[in-house]
């Protein structure tokens, strides 16, 4: 993977974030409380102004009830 490519993992896993939540049907407070984070934590990785580790990608993910496993980022998502 080159470095281009490396750069833009972090807005699609904010994309897969904000689309995962909407689909859920929850608020930001919402997911927030779910996975055990800051409600301005969702806000920051949905708006790309922070990079969440991987971590926190799984509580988000997971507390939707999904794994992380299935939303692998492949060189041909970016």
């Amino acid at each position: 993977m080159n470095k281009e490519m490396y750069d833009k993992i972090p807005y699609k896993w904010a994309e897969t974030v904000r689309q995962l939540r909407y689909d859920t049907g929850i608020t930001q407070t919402e997911l927030a409380h779910r996975a055990g984070v800051n409600r301005g934590h969702i806000w920051c990785v949905e708006n790309r102004k922070r990079n969440p580790t991987i971590a926190v990608l799984e509580a988000l993910i997971n507390s939707m009830g999904h794994t992380l496993e299935i939303y692998k980022v492949d060189d041909d998502d970016i």
